[in-house]
């Protein structure tokens, strides 16, 4: 998806990508850590809403790349649980 627009606009593709990619993070929160009430959590849902807006405004618009960078801002100590076990 190219920017065709200023990146403070964002249109009807561009909402919709980030949408998308809030979704998935929050989907992959919710599969992580079933028992929390991650409804409850407003604060981190707007901060990675947030982020996502920022990549977007800068020009970052891949829906996979979106979504690795909207985790990457999540706090150390959940992508410490969230990592899996080497194979070996």
């Amino acid at each position: 998806m190219a920017s065709r627009h200023c990146p403070d606009h964002f249109d009807d593709e561009d909402l919709q990508t980030l949408e998308a990619a809030l979704e998935d993070i929050w989907a992959t929160l919710q599969a992580h850590d079933p028992d929390r009430d991650w409804d409850a959590d407003h604060a981190l849902k707007t901060s990675i809403a947030d982020k996502l807006l920022a990549l977007a405004s800068v020009g970052i618009n891949k829906p996979d790349e979106l979504r690795r960078r909207g985790l990457e801002t999540l706090p150390v100590w959940w992508r410490s649980q969230t990592k899996r076990p080497s194979k070996r």
